[in-house]
């Protein structure tokens, strides 16, 4: 018997066969192929992409750019419904981060979900797509209430704090109780993606978990059978209800922690944490002290039996 992939899963493995550092060529084709062709989208003087669908106060947002220090193409494979690098070569990442996000955004422009749309550039190299926006044209969110994002790892979280508070849990669980997937859980633990930016301009904004796992990495896996069925969710939740609680003009935001040099020293921000985000270089870290994949298994089997 012959295994036929599905529509689904052969447009996501497609979308993560690009390698998309900011401004690379291959971010431009990335960008060419799966977007610039959406009828109606619209370029801002950064190069963001975004394109209005229907009427809502919501904003829909992802980013096109990925860690890749690879440029071009790369080969993905999908085993038990979990999608990682053929070949897990130094320089390469799968790009599920934020790959899984546009893949979100675009099926729900397919299907005619209302909302403003942003595939914000180079969030990666500190949101700067975003930071425009926010800095340069902040009239294009003056009737958005809600930025929501799909940019998270895992399959529980939505995030009610990027630093600072950035969404009302009231919000977050008219969310969760929307999309009700796996126990969606609040989480006060986010870094950062694009909505930060909006955060004084939007009453809630926030980010949702799109099922990749070690981010950043040549070993990060997304999970499709999870991201289809958050698509199938999205699709027959009714977002015109949500009501916005979070005073954006007299929350807690002084400043963003992710300006300040300090911020990854902060108590908020883990040693674990910033081991999880950048594991390909603690990874390189390990190996150029000679700990090598069997060094690091013994050591395991060792802490295991002792």
């Amino acid at each position: 018997m012959t295994f036929r992939k599905s529509t689904d899963q052969t447009n996501i493995e497609n979308i993560h066969s690009y390698c998309r550092p900011h401004n690379s060529q291959s971010e431009s084709d990335f960008i060419a192929k799966f977007i610039d062709i959406i009828p109606g989208i619209e370029i801002d003087g950064y190069g963001n992409r975004m394109v209005q669908i229907g009427e809502s106060d919501i904003l829909w947002s992802c980013h096109t750019d990925s860690v890749h220090k690879a440029k071009g193409r790369q080969n993905v494979i999908v085993v038990d419904g979990v999608m990682r690098l053929k070949n897990q070569d130094k320089g390469y990442v799968l790009g599920a981060d934020d790959g899984a996000g546009v893949w979100l955004c675009l099926e729900m422009i397919k299907h005619k979900i209302p909302g403003l749309y942003v595939f914000h550039r180079a969030e990666e190299i500190g949101g700067l797509g975003s930071g425009y926006i926010a800095d340069h044209t902040p009239s294009l969110l003056s009737n958005i209430n809600f930025a929501i994002a799909f940019d998270r790892k895992g399959k529980d979280s939505i995030i009610t704090h990027q630093g600072f508070r950035c969404c009302s849990d009231s919000f977050a669980y008219d969310i969760a109780g929307k999309i009700p997937l796996n126990g969606f859980k609040l989480d006060d633990t986010g870094t950062f993606t694009d909505t930060a930016n909006y955060a004084h301009l939007v009453s809630e904004c926030t980010n949702i978990s799109c099922g990749y796992e070690t981010a950043h990495s040549r070993f990060e896996t997304l999970d499709i059978d999870y991201l289809i069925s958050l698509r199938d969710a999205l699709l027959k939740a009714d977002f015109s209800s949500l009501v916005f609680h979070r005073d954006n003009t007299a929350d807690e935001i002084e400043s963003y922690p992710y300006d300040d040099e300090d911020y990854f020293m902060d108590k908020a921000y883990t040693y674990q944490d910033l081991i999880m985000d950048n594991s390909d270089v603690a990874l390189d870290v390990l190996e150029s002290f000679g700990i090598d994949k069997q060094a690091f298994t013994d050591f395991l089997n060792y802490r295991d039996y002792n």
